[in-house]
């Protein structure tokens, strides 16, 4: 007996609904050729059913993944320390972590990498005690401050009463327009420039000053004392004057005003090198006439030149030019002038006596 396969064309056209389940049909006997465009949904895909195998190659991009989709945990991974990057081909990059001690940093291309503190970032370690400090290269230095530093918050300025006198250097050359100086009506400060006006110096006290004050006219209605201090050798102390004076004038010479209104040296044996005005304190080896600073009245010493009987009258030289003597010159045409009296060997007080005697 033959039996005839049963085709579709054998079945009536009118089916009921769900009259034919899995089992009446043969395996494999769908295929995608019996279905329809857009006929099998999710609803009838079995769970897990798709796998990998089933994805073509670069099939699902971006536009298949939602918004914060993709976590950490399906990122490939990363060693301990390392960073993703955006490499030079504009490629995600993986940057493996850099040595102890440096830093991140960006070249001239926007690469980023790894480079040692030392040439440009900061350490983790500071000595102790230390600050860091910008260097002429704009490199942050490790100093070692000295002494006791506040400096305010804003970086800029020293907390105050943290200075003192003792901090300051001797040599530090402070302009006056830093000090505390007020001015007021006779006394004014431009730059560093103290200007008097009309009063002076006024002191209830027995204060001393030192140096030299140079006025234009000095009035006092008392009296002014002069140090009773010994000066040193070579010096004086009294009423000083600046005068002009021929070449050759050394220190400690008398001196005279000659016929042009110069100073030279006092001769007691020429009426023309007389009398004597002062004693020179600094001298003009110039070669040319010079200034030079001329004691008019006081006390003066000199421990190589002088070896005077103490109360002894002191007078012009008749012999060497410039010299004092004491005993009154003899000769005949010589010229007697007494210049002071012999405070001890090497100090005498100098007050000249313009009148000179001619020795006949």
């Amino acid at each position: 007996m033959s039996i005839e396969l049963i085709k579709t064309a054998h079945i009536a056209s009118s089916v009921g609904a769900d009259s034919i389940d899995g089992d009446a049909i043969a395996d494999d006997a769908i295929d995608s050729e019996h279905y329809t465009d857009g006929s099998i949904d999710t609803a009838h895909l079995a769970a897990d059913a798709v796998d990998g195998t089933k994805i073509a190659d670069n099939a699902i991009d971006s536009e298949h993944y939602t918004d914060n989709s993709v976590d950490a945990a399906h990122l490939f991974d990363l060693a301990r320390g390392s960073l993703l990057i955006g490499n030079g081909s504009a490629a995600t990059a993986e940057l493996t972590v850099g040595s102890d001690n440096y830093v991140l940093t960006v070249d001239s291309s926007g690469d980023i990498g790894w480079e040692a503190a030392a040439a440009g970032g900061i350490s983790t370690t500071l000595t102790d005690g230390n600050i860091l400090v910008g260097n002429g290269s704009n490199v942050a230095t490790s100093v070692n401050p000295s002494g006791d530093v506040d400096i305010a918050n804003d970086g800029t300025s020293i907390a105050s009463a943290v200075i003192v006198n003792a901090d300051v250097n001797a040599s530090a050359a402070i302009d006056v327009s830093k000090t505390a100086l007020t001015a007021g009506t006779n006394i004014s400060l431009s730059t560093n420039t103290l200007n008097v006006d009309d009063a002076f110096l006024v002191n209830d006290g027995s204060d001393t000053t030192t140096g030299t004050i140079t006025a234009a006219g000095f009035t006092t209605s008392g009296y002014i004392t002069l140090s009773d201090d010994t000066p040193a050798d070579d010096t004086a102390t009294g009423i000083i004057v600046t005068m002009t004076a021929l070449t050759g004038l050394a220190v400690g010479e008398l001196v005279h005003i000659d016929a042009n209104g110069k100073l030279d040296q006092a001769h007691a044996d020429a009426i023309a090198d007389m009398p004597a005005i002062g004693i020179a304190l600094t001298a003009n080896s110039s070669g040319s006439d010079a200034e030079v600073n001329v004691l008019l009245l006081g006390i003066y010493r000199d421990d190589s030149q002088f070896n005077f009987t103490p109360g002894a009258p002191i007078y012009v030289s008749d012999t060497t030019e410039g010299d004092f003597i004491e005993t009154a010159p003899s000769s005949d045409g010589d010229f007697v002038q007494r210049v002071g009296v012999a405070i001890t060997a090497d100090i005498i007080y100098f007050n000249p006596s313009l009148d000179v005697i001619e020795h006949a």
